[in-house]
């Protein structure tokens, strides 16, 4: 019995030191903000209540996270990346590039409206619940979750899905070679659709899909 509890204790002080939560907040006037993530598995983007930019980072597994938070009066850039050390990757037969396995980081970042954000990143997976300004999100793969379209959302992946929630914006939808459904009807690519008003989205891909479904 003794030795059980001491097993139990011990594996909870573990994952009390494992687990990494870091938080930073700063007020900027600054129009433009720049993400940039290396090795983040989820990012969420949030709308501030107030005038601070501010990034919660939870990295569950205690990886180690490096990460940059600079202002000034022009534009903030938040730098995110993981620490992660791949000592036998998994290799994609079809290309033979390394796979990286998921580092169990995720990142929320809430802006204040009507700022210019730019998003950069590699294999992510994206949500945001609207928001009031213009929002570009540049990835290579994973899928991007958008639940309102409150201003200008522009994605340009390569290869994922693309979730969007819309009611009665612009859309402006290209895919190469994925499929694109509208209230699960299939859609021929471009697919667009204009409205007056200022809410839009843009969508501009080679191999992903795009489900798009009427609030």
């Amino acid at each position: 019995m003794t030795r059980t509890l001491f097993y139990v204790f011990f594996s909870l002080c573990f994952l009390g030191t494992a687990q990494q939560k870091i938080t930073k907040t700063v007020k900027s006037d600054a129009q433009y903000v720049e993400i940039k993530t290396d090795g983040i598995d989820n990012l969420i983007i949030e709308e501030s209540d107030s005038s601070e930019l501010s990034m919660m980072i939870k990295d569950i597994d205690g990886l180690g996270v490096i990460e940059n938070f600079s202002c000034n009066d022009f534009n903030c850039v938040l730098s995110i990346k993981t620490e992660l050390r791949i000592d036998n990757p998994l290799t994609n037969k079809i290309n033979q590039f390394p796979l990286a396995p998921p580092s169990n980081v995720s990142a929320v970042v809430r802006i204040p409206k009507d700022k210019k954000v730019t998003i950069y990143a590699e294999t992510i997976d994206i949500q945001t619940k609207g928001y009031k300004g213009i929002l570009r999100i540049l990835i290579d793969k994973g899928n991007v979750r958008i639940k309102e379209v409150l201003g200008i959302a522009e994605v340009n992946v390569f290869a994922g899905t693309v979730f969007a929630s819309v009611r009665d914006e612009t859309l402006d939808i290209h895919t190469r070679k994925g499929k694109i459904t509208y209230d699960d009807k299939p859609q021929k690519s471009p697919f667009k659709r204009k409205k007056k008003g200022v809410h839009k989205l843009v969508v501009k891909s080679i191999n992903a899909n795009v489900v798009l479904t009427r609030q």
